[in-house]
């Protein structure tokens, strides 16, 4: 689950419908404590700091970050 606030309902939902049938999941969010970091069995803060607008490019940034360097680690 990828969602820089951690707390966006769609997301949430996703969420559990993949955990009410076994999956592995793992959060990237923005904000340590939210949602998706505490129901997701592993994550990745990505740290960008607070959110300004809807469309902040450092959290877009940080994300693609983060999603490489999990993908990365697991294609190891």
């Amino acid at each position: 689950m990828v969602c820089p606030s951690g707390e966006t309902a769609d997301t949430l939902m996703s969420l559990k419908y993949c955990k009410n049938r076994g999956a592995l999941t793992v959060g990237i969010t923005n904000v340590v404590g939210s949602s998706i970091s505490r129901e997701t069995h592993c994550g990745v803060h990505i740290n960008a700091g607070p959110e300004i607008g809807v469309a902040s490019t450092k959290v877009r940034t940080s994300r693609q970050s983060g999603s490489g360097r999990l993908s990365n680690f697991l294609g190891r």
